[in-house]
């Protein structure tokens, strides 16, 4: 029977490098150390801040360095876990590390409250008053778009202690999702015993047997619907922390404070809506057109994935995946292409699925480390087209941290 392997069973060369983050224990705990040391620095601050453009600009910087080393243990704690949920070592290094991020943020709650004590036309003064605040103008400019939704120092403290015992909805779906999922066994179309996984559902639901297709949807959604009450709770509990943070942050809805970080007027979104709505005919026509293509009285969940084309889909191994992606994008010129082969050659990537990794993938990592991938590569040209896409992002983050 098919078996996803373990996590130490996957060759180093397919899995991704954090050790070029931190080699081991004691160099988590040195910037742990250092971390604590510059939150301390800045809780100094407090009551200065905004004294002049040159305490305003020390201050910044100060906050730079924190917040790279903080996101440094942040973001690697976090990837160490999704490469196997299941390692206990992994969440307890996860949890600590998110223990520290709540803890600190609550005690530097007070910031933005002080910041934005002054007038917005006093800090531009200020920026004109020493120059080499300029840098941090749009940064600024974003942190006064929230002054109607910033409370007082007491408040904001109040409300950074309450986000701490919120997010176990989160928390609770990905365990559900990553460390605890177990489903049923398929058969597939060559009537072999199947180990279902998230990595390989999506494989087993384009299968040119509909059977096989039906086996996996069930499998899956057998395990969900177990889990629906549970699921529900969580929803719940995260809709009731959605209207929390939006009622006391003086928001007319969630809605509008989800979209309020990226500037978006609530009548964008609902245009989106509305226009998909009054377009339906054309999806109901494709479905239609593809019922008629597959030869089905009637289509099914599990019919909506496989492939209309009549040939079996082909097996596509990693490194031929690879080199239909750089055939791709040839067009972006040669020293692109070199520097795409680093991806490969200095284990950005974490290609195959195992027990307890993270499903879907990613493109991950901070301004100090190399642009991870996360993976699942299951040797289907959706894996590739995966591939081809999480590498654009991490491309782009390579340039923009490229010194």
């Amino acid at each position: 029977m098919e078996e996803l392997k373990k996590r130490n069973e996957i060759e180093i060369q397919d899995k991704w490098d954090l050790e070029d983050m931190y080699q081991d224990k004691n160099a988590i705990e040195e910037d742990i150390d250092k971390v604590k040391k510059y939150h301390q620095d800045l809780v100094n601050y407090k009551g200065k801040i905004m004294d002049n453009g040159e305490s305003l600009y020390n201050f910044y910087q100060l906050y730079i360095t924190y917040d790279r080393i903080l996101t440094n243990l942040y973001v690697y704690a976090h990837m160490a876990c999704d490469q196997d949920t299941t390692n206990t070592e992994n969440q307890a290094l996860k949890m600590k590390i998110e223990k520290l991020v709540d803890d600190l943020s609550t005690e530097l709650s007070f910031i933005n409250p002080e910041m934005l004590e002054v007038e917005y036309k006093d800090v531009l003064k200020m920026i004109e008053d020493y120059p080499k605040l300029k840098q941090f103008e749009f940064d600024l400019e974003k942190t006064f778009r929230y002054k109607e939704h910033t409370l007082s120092s007491v408040e904001e403290e109040l409300i950074a202690k309450a986000s701490n015992a919120m997010g176990t909805s989160n928390e609770a779906y990905y365990n559900l999702d990553n460390a605890d999922i177990h489903l049923e066994d398929i058969i597939d179309e060559d009537g072999n015993k199947v180990s279902l996984n998230n990595s390989n559902f999506i494989k087993y639901m384009n299968s040119r047997n509909r059977n096989v297709r039906k086996q996996a949807f069930e499998s899956m959604y057998h395990y969900w619907e177990s889990l629906k009450n549970t699921v529900a709770s969580t929803y719940k509990g995260q809709i009731k922390e959605d209207f929390f943070s939006s009622e006391i942050r003086k928001y007319k809805s969630p809605l509008e404070e989800s979209l309020y970080a990226d500037n978006i007027d609530k009548s964008i979104y609902l245009n989106l809506i509305n226009t998909v709505h009054k377009n339906l005919d054309k999806m109901y026509d494709y479905v239609d057109v593809r019922k008629k293509i597959l030869g089905f009285d009637e289509l099914h969940m599990y019919d909506i994935y496989v492939d209309l084309c009549s040939e079996e889909p082909k097996k596509i191994p990693f490194l031929e995946g690879k080199k239909m992606v750089f055939e791709a994008l040839k067009p972006l010129g040669e020293k692109y292409l070199n520097d795409l082969e680093k991806a490969f050659q200095e284990h950005w990537i974490d290609i195959y699925p195992n027990v307890g990794k993270k499903s879907g993938a990613y493109s991950w990592g901070t301004y100090d480390s190399k642009p991870y991938l996360l993976l699942n590569y299951n040797d289907t040209v959706d894996s590739v087209s995966t591939m081809a896409h999480e590498l654009g992002h991490s491309m782009h983050s390579y340039y923009s941290i490229k010194k």
